[in-house]
């Protein structure tokens, strides 16, 4: 079977919706991120949307992430406008981070909203979506073991 690839750009808009397409994507647009300001989710199980804010070169851009039961399945990316003056800059780490990456495979949700991204090479990374101050890529790691066990 031929896996079916949907993107198109329109206005500054990208959709793509194989799942290792879009995995390999999100992967690429975070190492493109001059700076990470937030992490959001919405959605219930098994289909949730997680949303990236980042900047690049001075323009806002957001990344949307639907999954299935965790697993990556598509991503919307497309312009939020200029970035902000007072931009947080909370997971500038997940950039530099994402630079060594190839695909982010999973993105699961834990009970108190916790966001674990999971590469193809077996890294995980807790993203704590309401934590201003970002964390650093070893508490992200860290925190994502320790919550798996």
């Amino acid at each position: 079977m031929l896996a079916v690839i949907v993107m198109w750009a329109t206005l500054g808009g990208e959709t793509v919706t194989d799942p290792a397409a879009a995995q390999a994507r999100v992967a690429e647009a975070l190492a493109d991120a001059d700076a990470i300001d937030a992490v959001t989710m919405w959605g219930d199980a098994p289909q949730r949307t997680i949303s990236f804010a980042i900047d690049h070169v001075g323009e806002r851009i957001a990344i949307d992430v639907t999954t299935s039961g965790g697993v990556v399945a598509s991503v919307a990316i497309h312009d939020g406008g200029a970035e902000p003056r007072e931009a947080a800059h909370a997971y500038d780490w997940l950039a530099r981070e994402a630079a060594g990456m190839t695909a982010v495979h999973t993105l699961t949700v834990g009970d108190d909203g916790e966001i674990t991204l999971g590469t193809d090479d077996g890294r995980r990374y807790l993203l704590i979506p309401d934590r201003h101050d970002g964390n650093t890529p070893v508490e992200a790691r860290w925190g994502a073991e320790w919550d798996n066990t």
